[in-house]
């Protein structure tokens, strides 16, 4: 550490001085190939970034602040673009240095630190900089430092409609959760920028819509502990909360769309009540959606009083669905997954607040609209703890029951 330290040091001094005084560069350039089949860099920071990728304490002291050194190779320096690595070393020097120590401690402020630098820096850029900057391979190492700091990024864009953080910056603690680990409070604005880059890196943003449904899930697991705590607040907690994972997928959803349109492919976006918008839409969104849930949570016509602005975008509902023809029919076909994955998704949200008692002492609970129902026994789809069992498991029996509960026509069953 002390030496990769002081080399990197030593390196940078030499590095910018050769840039600002446009004397020379450290992307050198070869005259020959090297006699070796491996790739061999031609940058000498390339091969320092490899190093330090493996210690993260040094990737930290060569970052921890110093944000301009973060601007420096994120944004001016040139790079090579015929050997160079496309930021690949780059992107896991700085995953190294902002997602494996952290903690209450020296180290997590440091790794907080850092992130909130980057988010501030890249969410400032246009959507395409990385790439057209030779540094795409940056994208899924900033993918995986967003979701290092999941909790925090959830609990930035949930805010949205009513305010946030001003700017991008470290903070010790999750205020909601209770943890104590440092994080960061992000400022939606900067999110977004960064999203809208990450859009170019179709599995990069795939794992951040997959780690913002893992994260509600633990802000919801906090609601329901709260409820517990206090019953006469538990339609209050549980709606907060529903509102809350609702705007965090908009935002993914949106910011997808939006860069998608910037970047010329959803031409018929604007097509309003045209189906060729909802083909657009459908087809676009898919390929940023985590798998979709087991078809035993894929219910129609839920009774929930809250509609799909839970999950889905304002303006799904004012797509034109398909009609009769072959290209209709393939739209129909991609709109159908969309349905699928926000029935799944909804329903999933369901299972998790029976599963944690939010529907307890009321006509909504499993166990006791079964028995007011009169479902035998084995066609059951809770244990003995009142947990809906695992989908796979359920035989045609349970699943007709389960069903049944999550779409009572009599809106006896679930409510949020």
């Amino acid at each position: 550490t002390d030496f990769l330290t002081a080399a990197g040091d030593q390196l940078y001094a030499l590095d910018r001085e050769g840039h600002d005084e446009q004397m020379y560069t450290m992307v050198g350039g070869w005259t020959h190939r090297p006699l070796t089949a491996e790739r061999v860099p031609d940058d000498a920071m390339e091969a320092y970034f490899d190093a330090v990728a493996r210690d993260a304490r040094a990737a930290q002291e060569f970052f921890h602040g110093k944000a301009e050194r973060l601007e420096y190779y994120l944004v001016d320096r040139r790079t090579d673009d015929y050997l160079g690595d496309r930021g690949e070393s780059l992107g896991r020097a700085l995953e190294a240095a902002t997602t494996r120590l952290r903690d209450d401690g020296v180290t997590g402020r440091a790794s907080a630190e850092i992130t909130a630098d980057l988010v501030r820096l890249l969410g400032r850029q246009e959507h395409d900089f990385l790439v057209e900057h030779d540094r795409e391979r940056v994208l899924p190492h900033a993918a995986a430092i967003l979701n290092s700091y999941r909790d925090d990024v959830f609990y930035a864009l949930s805010r949205t409609d009513y305010g946030g953080a001003g700017e991008t910056a470290a903070r010790l603690g999750q205020p909601e959760l209770g943890t104590g680990d440092w994080g960061v409070d992000f400022a939606a604005g900067d999110l977004r920028g960064l999203l809208g880059q990450l859009d170019h890196d179709q599995e990069a943003y795939r794992s951040v819509v997959a780690a913002q449904l893992s994260a509600s899930e633990l802000f919801l697991d906090d609601k329901l502990a709260a409820a517990r705590q206090d019953p006469l607040r538990r339609d209050q907690l549980l709606q907060s909360y529903a509102r809350s994972h609702g705007l965090v997928l908009q935002e993914l959803f949106q910011t997808h769309l939006n860069t998608q349109v910037a970047m010329g492919r959803l031409e018929d976006f604007e097509n309003a009540n045209d189906v060729r918008r909802g083909g657009a839409i459908s087809g676009s969104i898919l390929g940023i959606l985590p798998a979709i849930p087991h078809p035993a949570f894929q219910i129609g016509g839920l009774v929930l009083n809250t509609a799909h602005q839970l999950v889905m975008p304002g303006f799904w509902e004012d797509v034109t669905r398909p009609g009769d023809t072959a290209t209709d029919r393939v739209t129909a076909e991609s709109m159908r997954e969309i349905d699928a994955w926000y029935s799944g998704t909804l329903s999933t949200m369901i299972v998790n607040m029976q599963d944690g008692g939010g529907f307890a002492g009321t006509p909504a609970d499993a166990g006791g609209w079964q028995e007011s129902h009169g479902i035998p026994a084995d066609a059951r789809f809770t244990d003995g703890q009142g947990r809906v069992l695992d989908p796979a498991s359920m035989s045609e029996p349970h699943q007709a029951a389960f069903r049944r509960w999550l779409s009572d026509p009599e809106n006896d069953g679930v409510r949020l």
